[in-house]
């Protein structure tokens, strides 16, 4: 398998094709000399556009004429230069001088206040007009991306010398502090309602030892009119001033145009916070660039970004320059990604409303409106705020307000299908096969000369890479020229299936023509532990096949075990398809004979109870002994609405404990007798569940996969257990939601809750009691709403009418986190939750709980308190594994 050097918090690339007929050239310095790197430039007439590289120098393809060029650089004048392209190339060199800034004061309500804030207060109340304006456009984009290892742990050592060879295993060294370049060349389009789509034309890297760029990386800049990007609060946020202190800078002239220069500083703390400067157009209040920074889980990034404007008032990004470091598990890199996009060709949104600004002297078909008093009130609010010179905090949030809503009336409504990476792009059918003379005619931004060097350096890796897979080719064809004998070939065969079915479990056939596989698990994963059973040893088979005509999944599957203490086989036979899979359609069928939790629904964890019993101790888990056949089908009737009926017929038998040790007796506050004679029982359970406005990812194969929502998912069910056919009686009617929902920026909510009553329990057995989620022990899988940390599995399981509930926040800075000393760990994050559960034995029950999530990336640590009618029972500590 090549090893693909794609780091995945270096924002990626890729471009389109070029084929311009002169070249213009030359190196960009300040006044005093020094090379300006990523400096935009762009032609005005059509936006054809690059950036400078690191050491000053650009390059740009125009075609023949007079053209205006626009050379822009955070801190100095835009100069725009004319220039007349002959036949012959055009060397021309600029210097920038730095710009003259323009301070100020502004006075609000009688006091003094930075001159930042009225104008951020107009720019964060036109945000949501700003994002949507623009219905679709198609563009051309460059984009390249170096990095360097500065140092190699021993994983990554061993792993590139497995891929390049023996020859420098001992001198990886070599390879610190050079250049890997990645560039590309697409066509970008964009539309409100489907986002992105990607045509990779054209892609190169220097890497021997990577694999071919056909996969493509798309063109990524960072979005400020978004609420947050790469998971870091905007400065434009409706919230933003919680989070941001803003600082006027002054004022300076650009293209005829003022724009404000406002530094941004989060308040308290910098995670997730960017720190830098914006700089807002005066009068339209957008973004003219930015130059911000911020702190990431493994280091620091920086990223510059440049509008400029495509048609009057309508300003497009046409550099993003980012550039970090990162440490992670032993290695130290650094990486530089910048992006170049041109050609423009915009669709904007008609019905949307122009902000009617305080300087505007145009009359449009707005003013047409006021004048016949046809406009609604809302407008009529709207053009009285965008004209206010000065806002207050109340007057930006209903600008924001009554702007959003004006905006989402007359915008196309958000498409719920979610499309991956893999969905967006298209390849030219020579994207990967450009030689060198293409991209010294075609590139946008010039190599430096270390990224030169590099490039050499790389080259001359790949003739000894190409020489040793040579050889080793030679001496497997030397070797595999020596025909085996029948019984080493068997002997193989039988080698690598026992490894399989013994240890390790995987495939043992693949026929993707026919898209077949038959999988096993390995004894090793398909083994448990528990009081009754003993070492519970056993394999599980999974035959897949996939349907060509509807792209429907079918499996057989099958599991064989032996109870050692019981000595006893168990097994499972069943047949699942996903016959509907625009539906999510699924059909599950199974014949079984094997033992069950009790809690069929919601049991506690077999792995951590295995775990448990590998070191000798009495598991929770108490398990009956059940001859069944069951079946499952569940399908969304319309999108977000699910039902799923649950059918079974078993005959169920109490087992008893194998000694005193490893018991397997219920303790249940409302069992009078925990035994029970074998019996028959047929049960059903019918669930409604619907969630509003769920996104979801259709798969390549056709295949529905719901990923996320806001809104919580809510349920309805009857559970019911058949006297016709067996020996129960009981109907449980339950109903309740759950889901997770951001709070804010730096806060969400995780919740559940549940209710139900049994209206008829004539006959039952604990079995068909209503069980809770509960974990006895100190050890955890990760935070669940749903459930209680009791000191037994079974306690408090119910034949009556309950409630459960549960409330979680996490966030980014509650308590701890405001320490100087934990402030700045990104991937910690606290925890607040209180969960309750009555019943009428029970009573009134609730749980209060604080911890830390994401110590070292997978730890949890929750100090638990446990109240039941007001009086304290006791204090647990839970430690949580999120690798399970």
């Amino acid at each position: 398998m090549k090893l693909k050097l794609y780091f995945y918090f270096t924002i990626l690339l890729l471009s389109s094709t070029y084929s311009f007929s002169q070249e213009i050239k030359g190196k960009i310095t300040d006044e005093n000399g020094e090379a300006l790197p990523f400096v935009s430039i762009y032609s005005k007439a059509n936006l054809k556009s690059t950036i400078s590289n690191p050491e000053g120098n650009y390059t740009i393809r125009l075609s023949k004429g007079k053209h205006t060029l626009v050379f822009k650089y955070m801190g100095m004048e835009t100069l725009e230069k004319e220039v007349n392209l002959g036949s012959n190339e055009l060397e021309l060199n600029i210097q920038l001088k730095q710009s003259a800034i323009i301070l100020g004061e502004v006075e609000v309500n009688g006091k003094k206040e930075d001159p930042a804030y009225p104008i951020m207060r107009k720019a964060i109340g036109l945000r949501t007009y700003y994002q949507k304006q623009i219905l679709a456009y198609e563009a051309e984009g460059y984009s390249k991306m170096n990095f360097e290892v500065h140092k190699f742990p021993k994983l990554m050592a061993s792993l590139i010398a497995g891929e390049i060879g023996d020859k420098f295993k001992d001198s990886l060294d070599i390879f610190l502090n050079k250049k890997m370049v990645m560039e590309s060349f697409m066509e970008l389009n964009y539309n409100q309602q489907d986002g992105f789509t990607y045509h990779i034309l054209s892609n190169r890297t220097n890497i021997p030892f990577a694999d071919s760029l056909e996969s493509g990386i798309p063109i990524y800049m960072v979005n400020l009119y978004d609420q947050k990007s790469m998971e870091v609060l905007s400065p434009l946020a409706p919230n933003a001033f919680s989070y941001y202190k803003f600082e006027y800078l002054g004022m300076f002239q650009d293209q005829g145009a003022m724009v404000n220069k406002i530094r941004v500083t989060p308040r308290k703390g910098g995670i997730q916070l960017f720190t830098g400067i914006i700089y807002i157009n005066e009068d339209i209040w957008n973004i003219h660039s930015a130059e911000l920074s911020f702190k990431y889980p493994m280091g620091n990034i920086k990223l510059i970004q440049t509008y400029a404007p495509v048609e009057e008032k309508i300003w497009m990004p046409v550099t993003f320059d980012q550039s970090g470091d990162a440490k992670l598990m032993g290695a130290e890199m650094s990486f530089r990604y910048v992006t170049s996009v041109q050609d423009y060709k915009l669709e904007l949104n008609d019905k949307l409303r122009k902000p009617k600004l305080s300087n505007s002297s145009e009359k449009t078909e707005f003013d047409s409106l006021i004048e016949q008093r046809t406009i609604t009130k809302r407008q009529q609010k709207l053009i009285e705020l965008e004209q206010k010179d000065n806002l207050n905090n109340r007057e930006m949030r209903k600008l924001y307000r009554l702007t959003q809503k004006e905006v989402k009336e007359n915008s196309p409504k958000e498409d719920l299908q979610v499309k991956f990476m893999e969905d967006l792009m298209t390849y030219d059918s020579m994207a990967n096969k450009r030689d060198s003379s293409y991209w010294d005619q075609n590139r946008l931004v010039p190599l430096t000369n270390s990224e030169l060097e590099s490039d050499l350096f790389f080259d001359s890796i790949a003739i000894v890479i190409e020489d040793e897979q040579q050889k080793k080719e030679i001496e497997d064809s030397i070797k595999n020229a020596t025909p085996k004998s029948a019984f080493q070939k068997s002997w193989d065969k039988t080698s690598e299936v026992l490894g399989k079915v013994l240890l390790s479990g995987g495939k043992l056939y693949h026929d993707e023509s026919k898209n077949r596989k038959l999988m096993i698990d390995g004894l090793l994963f398909g083994s448990s532990i528990n009081n009754v059973d003993g070492y519970n040893i056993g394999t599980r088979l999974n035959y897949t096949f996939l349907s060509k005509k509807n792209s429907s999944r079918q499996n057989l599957y099958g599991k064989l075990s032996y109870a050692e203490r019981r000595e006893r086989f168990m097994f499972n036979l069943g047949f699942k398809s996903n016959y509907s899979p625009l539906k999510r359609g699924q059909l599950k069928l199974e014949i079984g004979s094997t033992s069950q939790d009790y809690n069929n629904y919601r049991g506690f964890s077999p792995l951590l109870n295995t775990s448990l019993g590998l070191f000798g101790a009495s598991t929770p888990l108490r398990l009956y002994q059940e001859e069944y056949l069951s079946g499952v089908n569940r399908i969304d009737l319309i999108h977000g609405l699910v039902f799923t009926t649950k059918i079974k017929y078993a005959n169920r038998t109490q087992i008893p404990s194998f000694s005193e040790r490893y018991s397997n007796e219920i303790d249940n506050i409302e069992l009078t007798e925990p035994n029970f004679e074998e019996h028959r029982a047929l049960t059903s359970d019918l669930k409604l569940e619907y969630t509003p406005r769920q996104f979801y990812h259709i798969t390549k194969k056709g295949h529905k996969r719901n990923l996320y929502s806001k809104y919580p998912t809510f349920f309805i069910g009857h559970r019911k257990g058949w006297s016709q056919l067996s020996d129960i009686d009981y109907d449980l009617v339950y109903a309740g939601l759950n889901g997770t929902s951001p709070l804010n920026f730096r806060n969400d909510i995780t919740y559940y809750t549940k209710a139900g009553k049994f209206f008829n329990n004539a006959k039952m057995t604990f079995i068909d009691f209503q069980h809770f989620n509960n974990n006895p022990i100190s050890i955890s899988t990760g935070y669940n709403a749903s459930q209680f940390f009791f000191t037994d599995l079974y306690e408090q399981s119910t034949s009556d009418q309950f409630l459960e509930a549960g409330l979680g926040i996490r966030s980014s800075r509650l308590l701890l986190k405001r320490l100087p000393i934990l402030k700045e760990r990104v991937m910690l994050k606290e925890r607040v939750f209180t969960h309750y559960l009555y019943t009428p034995t029970l009573g009134n029950y609730i749980e209060f709980g604080y911890g830390l999530s994401g110590i070292f990336g997978i730890l949890d640590i929750d100090v638990v308190s446990q109240f039941r009618d007001k009086k304290v029972e006791g204090t647990k500590v839970i430690f949580g594994l999120n690798i399970f």
